[in-house]
């Protein structure tokens, strides 16, 4: 399989797999905490809706300008970019935190999300591999942008399970994707025998490391999180 159709599949499994998640929710379940501190389950839904939006905006309109930046170094700008930025972070939380409220019933969001994750995938899967798209004012091949795509899934469902009992955890796919991006931020192979899951989260601060595990890591404990 060529690896933009690679990438395409492996972003239709991890929105597959956050729509599971969704179906199951009850109500209440809505108004629980997530591991991002600023929203809710509703809330981060919403914003993962938004990545499938960009998805949808950015394979409308394919650019000719050689690509910026790839898989990886997409992060590190992004995190130059706004990083340190709080008053925008705190604006852009609370327009998604007003935007997930102002749906009449939970279930209008998953509906909502449901259709617009799927005619993302379909996007993907029809768009030319050899095309570039611009998004977060960077250009990207289709392949590296679909791979972004499926990091902020992947974590984002780490995100929306924290709270929830029967929250299953993302797909292999997006977790072997995640891995080897923050592999290539971290410029070298983590330790083995950390799962995928752990991993992921703790190299972008989503749980603490043990002592043993910030010496493993060295200097590079100092660079932490590699993905916020």
């Amino acid at each position: 399989m060529p690896c933009s159709q690679y990438t395409a599949a492996a972003l239709g499994e991890s929105y597959r797999a956050i729509t599971d998640v969704a179906a199951e929710l009850v109500p209440e379940d809505f108004a629980r905490p997530t591991g991002c501190e600023a929203w809710p389950v509703d809330a981060l839904l919403f914003h993962i809706m938004l990545d499938a939006q960009r998805c949808l905006i950015a394979l409308a309109d394919p650019v000719k300008q050689d690509a910026d930046t790839n898989a990886v170094s997409y992060w590190r700008a992004y995190a130059a970019e706004d990083g340190d930025d709080e008053r925008a972070r705190e604006a852009s939380a609370a327009f998604v935190r007003r935007s997930a409220q102002a749906y009449e019933q939970p279930s209008a969001l998953v509906r909502h999300w449901t259709h617009t994750a799927c005619a993302a995938v379909a996007a993907a899967r029809r768009f030319d591999p050899t095309a570039r798209v611009a998004t977060q004012g960077h250009v990207l091949t289709a392949t590296d942008f679909f791979e972004t795509l499926v990091v902020e899934a992947t974590l984002h469902h780490l995100d929306l399970v924290v709270a929830l009992s029967d929250g299953l955890p993302p797909p292999a796919t997006g977790l072997q994707l995640t891995r080897r991006t923050l592999e290539g931020l971290l410029g070298r192979p983590a330790p083995g025998h950390w799962a995928d899951v752990a991993l992921a989260r703790g190299l972008t601060g989503r749980r603490a490391l043990g002592a043993g595990e910030r010496d493993e890591l060295g200097e590079a404990v100092g660079r932490l999180p590699l993905i916020r």
